[in-house]
C-alpha cells in the first residue's frame, strides 16, 4: 500500500469522552424512550405505505390535506369491518372449537398416541390423557360468570382501565404523527435536517429516502400478502368441506385459520410453519381423517413455495432484501426483548440498520475515490 492509499484515523480525547457519555445515555434513558421510539416508528411505517396512495390522488387535482382524509377514511372504513364482521365471526367459531374442547384434546392425545407414539419420549400425554378433562370444563362452565367477571375488574380494573387508556391514546399518537408527516408535499425528514453540515445533510436525505421507499414498499407488501395468502388459506380449507364435510370438520374454522394465517404472515420464514402446525392440531382436534391431513400439509407446502417463488419476489422486489437466517435470527433477538411487537418489527428495523450500513460503506468508498483521484 503506497502513501496515496493509506488511510489515516484519528481519534482524540473528546470523541471519547463523548462517545462513553452518549452511550450512558442511551443506555440510562433506554427504557424511557423505548416506548416514544416505538410510537414514532410505527407513524413513520404508517406515512412510507400511505404516502405513495396520498400522493396519487393529490396528483388527481385534489388537495393533500382532503387526500390525507380520504387514505385514512379508508383504512377506518375497512378496520370497521373488520372488526364487526370477520372478528366476530371468528369468535363464533372459537366459541365452537371451545364447546367440547375436552373431546377435542382426547381426540388429539389419542391421534398422537396411535400414529406418533414417540412424541411420549418428550411429552407425558398419558397424564392428559388420563386427567379428568371433563369434570374441569365442567367446573369452568358451571362457575357464576358474572361473580368471575366482578371479581377480576374489582381487582384488576384500575389496571385494565389504565391499559385500555393507554392503548387508545398510543393509537391517537401514531395516526396523528402519520398525519403531520404526510401532511407535506417534501418529506417531512428535510427540515430535520436542514441544521446538519453540507456532507451529513446530503448523506441524511439520501439515508431516508431509500428508507422511506424501502419501508414503503415493505408496509404496502406486507398487507398485499397478508391479505392474498389469508384468502388462499380460507378457499384451501374451506372447498373441501362442502364436498366432504364429514370427513373435514375443519372447514366449520376456515375463516379462523385464514386469520391466523395472514397475520402470521407477518413474521416472514416462522410465521407460514406456525400456521401450519396450528392447522394441523385443528384438523386432528376435530376429526379429520389422515388422508384429510396428508391435504392440508400437502396445500401449505405449496401455498409457502408459491408465496417464496411468484409473490414475494414479485411484491417485495422494492422492499427489503434481507437473507432468511438473518431475518430469522432477528425475529427471535426481536422476540426475546419485546415480544410478539418485537418480532414484527424486526424486518424493518434490519432492514433500516441495513441501508444504514450500506450508505455509510458506501460513502466511504466515494470518499476514498475522490481522494484518491484528486491525489493522482
Amino acid at each position: 500500500m503506497n502513501k496515496n492509499q493509506q488511510l489515516k484515523v484519528e481519534i482524540s480525547l473528546k470523541s471519547i469522552v463523548i462517545a462513553i457519555l452518549a452511550s450512558l445515555f442511551m443506555l440510562t434513558f433506554s427504557s424511557y424512550l423505548f416506548y416514544p421510539l416505538i410510537l414514532l416508528f410505527f407513524a413513520f411505517l404508517i406515512y412510507c405505505g400511505t404516502k405513495p396512495v396520498v400522493n396519487y390522488i393529490e396528483s388527481l387535482k385534489i388537495p393533500r390535506f382532503i387526500s390525507i382524509l380520504v387514505v385514512y377514511l379508508f383504512i377506518l372504513v375497512v378496520l370497521g369491518f373488520l372488526f364487526f364482521i370477520i372478528i366476530r365471526q371468528t369468535s363464533d367459531q372459537v366459541s365452537l372449537f371451545v364447546q367440547d374442547i375436552d373431546t377435542k384434546i382426547l381426540q388429539f392425545v389419542n391421534f398422537v398416541n396411535e400414529n406418533l407414539p414417540f412424541l411420549n419420549d418428550f411429552f407425558d400425554l398419558e397424564q392428559i390423557k388420563q386427567a379428568d378433562i371433563r369434570e374441569l370444563i365442567n367446573q369452568i362452565q358451571n362457575t357464576d360468570l358474572f361473580k368471575n367477571v366482578i371479581s377480576v375488574f374489582s381487582s384488576q380494573g384500575i389496571r385494565i382501565a389504565l391499559n385500555t387508556i393507554e392503548i387508545v391514546f398510543s393509537l391517537f399518537i401514531i395516526v396523528f404523527l402519520s398525519i403531520y408527516m404526510l401532511k407535506p408535499k417534501q418529506p417531512f425528514y428535510i427540515q430535520l435536517f436542514k441544521f446538519m453540515p453540507h456532507r451529513a445533510y446530503s448523506f441524511s436525505i439520501k439515508f431516508m429516502s431509500k428508507v422511506e421507499s424501502s419501508l414503503g414498499a415493505w408496509t404496502l407488501g406486507l398487507l398485499f400478502l397478508m391479505l392474498v395468502i389469508g384468502i388462499i388459506t380460507y378457499l384451501v380449507i374451506f372447498l373441501p368441506g362442502l364436498l366432504y364435510p364429514d370427513s373435514f370438520p375443519l372447514y366449520k374454522y376456515a375463516l379462523l385459520v385464514a386469520i391466523i394465517a395472514g397475520l402470521l404472515e407477518a413474521v416472514p420464514n416462522i410465521g407460514p410453519t406456525i400456521t401450519l402446525l396450528i392447522t394441523l392440531f385443528l384438523g386432528i382436534s376435530t376429526g379429520v381423517t389422515l388422508l384429510g391431513l396428508v391435504y392440508i400439509f400437502v396445500s401449505f407446502v405449496l401455498i409457502q413455495q408459491l408465496e417464496g417463488v411468484f409473490l414475494v419476489p414479485f411484491v417485495m422486489k422494492k422492499a427489503v432484501n434481507l437473507h432468511p437466517i438473518i431475518s430469522i435470527l432477528g425475529i427471535v433477538v426481536g422476540f426475546s426483548i419485546a415480544g410478539p411487537l418485537g418480532a414484527f418489527l424486526s424486518v424493518p428495523v434490519i432492514a433500516v440498520l441495513q441501508i444504514l450500513f450500506v450508505e455509510y460503506f458506501n460513502a466511504i468508498n466515494q470518499d476514498s475515490k475522490s481522494n484518491n483521484e484528486s491525489n493522482n
